[in-house]
Order: structure tokens, then C-alpha cells, then sequence
């Protein structure tokens, strides 16, 4: 019986083993098939996102380029008035700079009074620079 048995098992393993690994086989080819085809819609659902971001950009970028140069136009406009205001600020500091170095070289007043001048006119200066220095630095973000 046990030979009978073991000729059995000689003749008919091989072709038990050869069936079940044809079906694990078809298995594998069949999971390797759903790979390849979620793999492929993967890719082309990429693609429409990546055509459809582009085609959302190119209708922002359409939406907001006139808004865009409204705002730097009139950002340069502002950063031309302020400007013009430094220039003038600049003018007037120059004009009273004059005036009180006249009022420092006349005779008629005391070393005390002409260095509290001289204070007073550095101390405009330096706040004119600064605020020359402020409104260049805030044109110069605007106009970016």
C-alpha cells in the first residue's frame, strides 16, 4: 500500500504542483495587469490635473494682470509725488539752512544762541534724511 501510495504521489505531484503554480501564475499576472492599468489612469488623471492647474493660472494671471498694473502704476505715482515732496522738503531745509547760517554769521548774536542754531540745523537735516531715507525705501516696495 505504501508503495502504491508513493507511485501515486511520484506520478501525480508534478502535475498538482505545475497546476496550482499556473493558477498562482494567472493570479499574478492578473494583479500585475491591475497595476499597470491603475498606473496608467494614475498618469493621465495627472495630466488633465496638471492641464487644468495651467489652464486655472493662465486665468488668474489674465484676471489679475490689469489689477496688477493699476496697482504699480499708481504705486509710481505715489512714489513720484513723494518724490517731488522730498525734493521740495530738501529745498526748504537748504533755503532755512541759509537763513540761519546768515542769522549765525551776524555779530548781533552770542556764541550760545549760534550753537543752539547749529543744533537746530543739524537736527533738521537729520529729520529730512530720514524721512527722505522712509519714503524712498516705501517707493522702492511699492514699485516691486
Amino acid at each position: 500500500m505504501k508503495t502504491a501510495f508513493i507511485i501515486l504521489m511520484v506520478f501525480l505531484l508534478p502535475p498538482c504542483t505545475l497546476l496550482a503554480q499556473s493558477k498562482i501564475d494567472k493570479a499574478f499576472d492578473k494583479i500585475e495587469k491591475r497595476i499597470d492599468k491603475s498606473m496608467e489612469e494614475t498618469k493621465k488623471l495627472a495630466k488633465q490635473s496638471e492641464k487644468g492647474a495651467k489652464e486655472v493660472y493662465k486665468e488668474v494671471k489674465r484676471d489679475l494682470s490689469p489689477v496688477v498694473k493699476k496697482v504699480a502704476k499708481e504705486a509710481r505715482e505715489i512714489f513720484e509725488i513723494a518724490e517731488k515732496e522730498v525734493k521740495s522738503a530738501d529745498r526748504a531745509v537748504a533755503k532755512r539752512k541759509k537763513q540761519l547760517q546768515q542769522s549765525i554769521d551776524d555779530d548781533s548774536i552770542t556764541s550760545a544762541e549760534r550753537k543752539e542754531l547749529e543744533k537746530k540745523i543739524k537736527a533738521v537735516e537729520r529729520q529730512v534724511e530720514k524721512l527722505a531715507k522712509a519714503i524712498r525705501e516705501e517707493g522702492k516696495d511699492l514699485a516691486e
